[in-house]
């Protein structure tokens, strides 16, 4: 077949034509699978970016844990010990039997405390000691799970310092104890499992001490005993022995009473043996006669109120005949009836109208403003007052003491009675005259307490002032602008500025000071280019009788110090060391600590020193 040229040419021409077409498709459709390639590449790598973002937002565990433990790589708290809780917020502190812990607790907050008891038959004791005045813990005790203000099988919310719950025959498991902190505090918490390992014969066991049924005594309730009541005529006969009959009486503050056995036999010999609260022996007793009278008598003359037990004891064999009599007249009412009352022929108190209580000691109404009070204190008796101020300016108080002889001392309380040992102002100074004054007491009631260290009358008087505690007698500082703070002279310390503070030289000891209970003695000493210091206290006739304080700034505290030697030892030592030598003043303060009771002063000896480099 013949194509003619013109035909070949045009046919040629075409196939370029369409072979361009095609090239320029292909292209066409290259690029527009490039652009959609790179779409999907950066929807890709925004995806990927924003789960980097997210993955680095959430990471971080919840509140940081608290700053109580470390974030896991699975966003999960890994808390420090003891705290617990998925953000580490839960202070949970396992305690051993016999062991103690020291801390402190936010006001509002919880710290919780737990126990495993691993057989039965014991008691679970818990002791809550709030080691410092100011502050207020409360204990809650709950078996399985934590405490709350609303769920517990036992708690104790009181005002006072030192605090016990007994989980008696406590269940086999976890129990714990969470200390609430009503305002914040500082504190000690333990725990015992307690049994009783004589057992108890005649009683229970509870916190490791046998709870003796009634006429039963001693460690396991071996001993019995019987009432003696007044106008009782008890018989009763020995062969020569150790053993004793006991009995016993409940008297009250200040009863005058005779006790008499009559033994009825010829050579026999019946001895009587008393004490208070314990059982007498031939070796431990308050008070004795052991005399070969058919007839005998032991009298006490101002009883402090308690249980009074007596022994009769065989020194050879006897019957005998024992009793208990009151003194009656006058000469029975040694409380005089605080002055409030006269005393009845029964030695009973017949209170004036507004006055009540065994002795008259409770004064009903308030006290009225400028308007004095008389009374009198036994020894160990109190007269108990109250009065409601609404005042900004300050309440004094101001007690003077009748007569050359006697001892009052004066507590104030807060919306409560004062004790020896609860109180928020006191006096226990031994002068006649004495001045509280309390700035701002608001609408509060402040009850007031005459406590007799020994007998005493006096007269007390409430007033409504501006004034600070400097202010008032004896004089030995100034108010300062904001009429509450001292500004003491030289020589003097204290918040009102009554206190002495003495000078200590270096290596050179003070002997033979003196500080009564409840008291303050201030030392100053200046420390010049030393770089350690020694502070040592003995006491010369007591142990553990005082506390020695030492501040950096100025006179300690209780609740104000920098450090504290608190032993129960007759030795006392503070030591500083700092990296290089200083020249700074020491205050050191020896308190006469609450422990006990005790009628002298505490007796020490006191010396400071400082290295020279």
């Amino acid at each position: 077949l013949f194509w003619p040229p013109f035909l070949v040419l045009f046919s040629a021409r075409k196939e370029r034509g369409r072979g361009r077409e095609i090239e320029r498709e292909k292209e066409k459709r290259e690029k527009t699978k490039r652009r959609k390639t790179q779409r999907e590449s950066m929807r890709v790598g925004g995806l990927f970016l924003f789960f980097c973002v997210v993955g680095l937002v959430y990471s971080t565990c919840l509140n940081d844990c608290s700053e109580h433990g470390s974030c896991g790589g699975d966003d999960t708290c890994e808390c420090d010990s003891p705290w617990t809780g998925t953000d580490c917020t839960v202070y949970d502190q396992y305690l051993n039997a016999g062991d103690t812990a020291l801390q402190t607790v936010k006001a509002k907050q919880w710290k919780f405390f737990r126990h495993t008891v691993r057989s039965p038959g014991k008691d679970l004791v818990w002791w809550l000691n709030e080691t410092t005045q100011i502050g207020d813990c409360d204990l809650y005790l709950q078996l399985g799970t934590y405490p709350g203000r609303t769920s517990f099988t036992q708690r104790n919310v009181s005002a006072l310092q030192n605090t016990r719950l007994i989980e008696i025959d406590a269940d086999i498991g976890i129990h714990y104890a969470g200390v609430y902190g009503f305002s914040q505090c500082e504190f000690e918490i333990s725990v015992t499992e307690a049994v009783c390992t004589g057992g108890c014969e005649h009683g229970v066991c509870v916190a490791g001490v046998c709870e003796c049924e009634e006429q039963f005594i001693g460690d396991s309730c071996e001993t019995k005993y019987l009432p003696l009541n007044f106008g009782d005529s008890i018989s009763g006969s020995l062969e020569k022995s150790a053993d004793f009959d006991y009995y016993y009486t409940d008297l009250r503050q200040g009863d005058h009473v005779v006790y008499t056995l009559d033994d009825d036999n010829v050579g026999g010999d019946c001895d009587m043996y008393m004490a208070r609260d314990r059982l007498p022996t031939r070796f431990d007793y308050d008070r004795a006669n052991v005399t070969l009278k058919d007839s005998s008598t032991i009298e006490i003359p101002s009883a402090v109120a308690g249980r009074y037990i007596l022994g009769v004891n065989g020194f050879s064999e006897c019957y005998y005949h024992i009793s208990i009599s009151r003194v009656t007249g006058d000469e029975g009412c040694v409380s005089k009836c605080s002055k409030h009352g006269t005393c009845t022929e029964d030695v009973d108190c017949d209170c004036r109208n507004g006055y009540r209580g065994d002795f008259c000691e409770w004064r009903d109404a308030p006290l009225v403003l400028s308007t004095p009070e008389t009374g009198f204190a036994m020894v160990g008796g109190w007269n108990y007052y109250n009065i409601r101020v609404i005042t900004q300016n300050a309440m004094v108080i101001r007690m003077t003491q009748v007569g050359e002889e006697g001892d009052c001392d004066l507590f104030v309380r807060q919306n409560d009675k004062p004790s020896l040992f609860l109180f928020d102002y006191y006096d226990l100074n031994f002068e006649s005259e004495v001045e509280l004054v309390i700035q701002q007491p608001g609408d509060d009631v402040w009850y007031i307490g005459v406590y007799g260290w020994a007998d005493c009358s006096y007269t007390i008087t409430v007033t409504e002032e501006i004034v600070c505690n400097c202010g008032l007698r004896p004089y030995h500082g100034t108010c300062a602008a904001d009429g509450e703070t001292c500004i003491c002279d030289d020589g003097w310390s204290g918040l009102d500025c009554r206190t002495r503070l003495k000078e200590l030289e270096n290596g050179v000891p003070i002997l033979l000071e003196r500080v009564d209970q409840y008291h303050w003695k201030y030392y100053k000493f200046e420390v010049t280019e030393s770089s350690t210091g020694v502070v040592s206290v003995r006491e010369n006739f007591s142990t553990g009788s005082i506390w020695m304080y030492v501040s950096f700034t100025a006179e300690p505290t209780l609740w104000s110090y920098d450090l504290v030697s608190e032993v129960s030892t007759p030795y006392h030592e503070i030591s500083v060391t700092v990296p290089n030598p200083q020249t700074r003043t020491l205050y050191v303060g020896i308190y006469g600590n609450p422990f006990g009771i005790r009628e002298d002063a505490v007796v020490y000896d006191l010396v400071a020193w400082a290295s020279p480099f």
